[in-house]
């Protein structure tokens, strides 16, 4: 359900200006990463990264800031070149999902430099420093694209210093560039207080804060695990979130994060109502166009842009796109258009989605060499599809069935599952991942860690209480992999454990606490 807001709702009609530059430089933690995708080295600062490897490609989960980073980069690059216009290079910004059939990868980069000199050569000479964002928005042709990219940075013409983002779940197999990978981590809790008080000042950041981590004490520097962290560890959905709180700070605040893009989208919307676009149309209706949409670009392997006429043949009015745009629900990019985020998409291919036979779109996972789970290409509009439905935990059960993965992942994203779903869905996630396919235990155990705020020990213990044999292996097995959370001492006991009373493996027991015991 939409609702329809009035003027004096808003106290000043006008769209607010982006405040993204604001938080430019916030995003991080960083970390290198080795070929098991592993952190092997945590960086004070990107900078750093990029001196040891000025080729690289920067990976991090959809909405952690990876764009942004790019583009805090490209702008300390032109300062840079400011300062020393001789022997700084060049930056030069480019957008993968740009990249049309009628061009292969010289032609692309000289449509994007407006100077009449040789692209290519300068970008190997070093005279050029290179940014190419979104190496998973290509879409359906993404693989012929990787290939050409991948012959290019392994010749003798590779560009000396080159950034290229890609989302960690794609950035495997036939994705990989072989050059190495440097991760943009989850945000620290001290980062998470400072986007919001920059976003939002001081007061009202606190307030918000409160709400939301109601036992939290005002001067606590470590955030407990708590329901809205799918929220608070992604820098865009902390600023949705934010927005919709500064929206409307006594309403309820959306619980998952399909709830949250919806919502946004009401309020961008509705605001075009409320400054008179003679091109505003009803929710409902304009929904119904979006959704048509965005189903049309997942079933294209959802790229970021798609041709102006295929956004009139399901929006059907050119204003509406000019109006879409002028509220920031759209970009456009001279013949071609996007959604302002790619999650608004999956968002609305979701519930197109489910209410068709998805289940084709479902498959049993498949790993990479690292032990990590091999993208597919409708997993974003899955993952938000328990967000959309009424029948939240069938859906995560009937995706748990064949991917286990997935369904953890969507209900790390705060997928609104009831407790008992949430304990099948893990139970499932360890028993496929233990009994039927070894391959992908190390990517459990790192899910299970993420979905339970890095606090996996009382569910894997309790777990390891039951009846269930093969369930309480594959607890012990994933514990294993956890050797951050429990003691190493314990990990060794229970590898050697025969499941009879043992008093050593109490005794280490008592020293997690009376819980563990």
């Amino acid at each position: 359900s939409y609702h329809t807001l009035n003027a004096d709702q808003e106290s000043d009609p006008v769209r607010p200006q982006p405040s993204i530059e604001d938080t430019w430089g916030l995003n991080g933690p960083f970390a290198l990463l080795d070929e098991q995708f592993e952190a092997v080295t945590i960086l004070a600062n990107l900078n750093e990264g990029l001196a040891r490897h000025p080729q690289c490609v920067l990976v991090g989960e959809s909405g952690i800031g990876k764009t942004t980073t790019l583009h805090r980069l490209v702008q300390e690059a032109i300062q840079r070149r400011r300062s020393d216009p001789r022997g700084a290079p060049i930056p030069l910004l480019v957008d993968l999902a740009l990249w049309t059939d009628d061009q292969d990868l010289a032609t692309f980069l000289a449509d994007h430099w407006s100077l009449p000199t040789d692209v290519m050569a300068l970008l190997a000479d070093g005279q050029i420093a290179l940014f190419m964002d979104g190496l998973d928005e290509m879409g359906s042709v993404a693989d012929e694209r990787v290939s050409a990219l991948r012959e290019w940075l392994q010749g003798d013409m590779a560009p000396a210093h080159v950034v290229i983002t890609c989302e960690t779940n794609a950035y495997s197999a036939d994705f990989q560039l072989g050059l190495p990978v440097i991760s943009l981590q989850e945000m620290s809790d001290a980062v998470i207080r400072q986007i919001m008080q920059l976003y939002m000042g001081v007061q009202d950041a606190e307030t918000l804060m409160a709400r939301l981590l109601p036992d939290l004490p005002a001067d606590a520097e470590i955030f407990p695990a708590s329901a809205w962290d799918w929220a608070l560890r992604n820098p865009l959905r902390l600023r949705l979130l934010m927005f919709a709180y500064q929206h409307s700070p006594a309403a309820d605040l959306p619980a998952n994060a399909a709830a949250l893009l919806l919502h946004t989208l009401d309020i961008l919307w509705q605001r075009e109502q409320v400054l008179q676009n003679p091109d505003w149309i009803p929710m409902d209706d304009l929904m119904e166009r979006l959704v048509a949409l965005a189903y049309a670009m997942a079933s294209d392997g959802s790229p970021a842009y798609v041709s102006l006429a295929t956004a009139r043949e399901h929006l059907k009015d050119d204003n509406l796109i000019a109006s879409l745009c002028s509220a920031r629900i759209f970009n456009r990019f001279g013949d071609r258009v996007a959604f302002q985020h790619q999650q608004f998409a999956a968002m609305l291919a979701a519930r197109h989605l489910s209410a068709t036979s998805w289940h084709a779109h479902l498959v049993q996972p498949t790993f990479d060499p690292a032990g990590r789970r091999a993208s597919r290409p409708w997993d974003a509009v899955l993952t938000l599809m328990p967000g959309v439905v009424d029948n939240p935990d069938t859906i995560i059960s009937e995706i748990a069935e064949a991917d286990p993965y997935l369904a953890m992942t969507s209900i790390h994203h705060g997928a609104p599952v009831s407790d008992s779903a949430r304990a099948a869905a893990i139970q499932r996630l360890l028993y496929f991942s233990v009994v039927e396919n070894q391959t992908g235990i190390s990517a459990a155990a790192q899910l299970l860690d993420q979905v339970t705020g890095g606090e996996p020990l009382p569910i894997l213990l309790e777990l390891m209480r039951g009846d269930n044999f093969d369930i309480r292996s594959a607890a012990m097995q994933i514990l294993k992999w956890l050797t951050a959370t429990a003691s190493q001492a314990l990990v060794n006991l229970l590898g050697q454990w025969d499941w009879s009373v043992n008093d050593e493996v109490a005794a280490e027991l008592r020293r997690l606490g009376d819980e563990a015991v």
